[in-house]
Parts: C-alpha cells; structure tokens; sequence
C-alpha cells in the first residue's frame, strides 16, 4: 500500500470531524452516502480524478446547512417587485 500524503490525511481528518459534528443534523439516507463516499475516498489515490471529484463532493455535502432553516412570506406584489426592477 502506497503510503498517503500529509495532505491527504489531513483533508480526509477534516471531512471525517465535519460528518461527525453534524451527523445529528444530517437525514439518515445523507449520512449513508456520506459514509460511503467517505469510504471510496479513503481508497483512492490523490492523483485520480475521481479523488477531487469524491472530495468536492464530501465536501459539499458537509458544509449545507443541515437543520438550518426558516421560513419567509413573501407577497406576490413584493416578490414581483424584486424580479422586474421596472
């Protein structure tokens, strides 16, 4: 086995801490594709496409704001107001 960079160690310990603190948060069905990306990024090499592709992705999936959320109410004539300027 290839011996992986610090870098690499590094990006998947952050991915890894971020799945972690949030997973109360997270949907169960997001949670199992997390782990399982997480798991194909942990045997990829870094020089594949696929790596930064996986990595985006985990990366993406980690930073939305799970269980963050409010509600507006927005008039239609404000609404209509913000899409046509004029």
């Amino acid at each position: 086995m290839l011996i992986k960079s610090v870098l690499f160690l590094f990006s998947a310990a952050k991915i890894r801490v971020r799945i972690d603190t949030k997973r109360d948060k997270i949907p169960k069905h997001v949670i199992k594709v997390m782990e399982e990306e997480f798991t194909k990024l942990e045997m990829l090499e870094e020089n594949y496409s696929d790596f930064d592709l996986t990595y985006n992705y985990l990366h993406w999936l980690t930073v939305l704001p799970w269980g963050n959320f409010r509600f507006v109410m927005l008039h239609a004539h404000v609404s209509r107001r913000v899409i046509t300027p004029f």
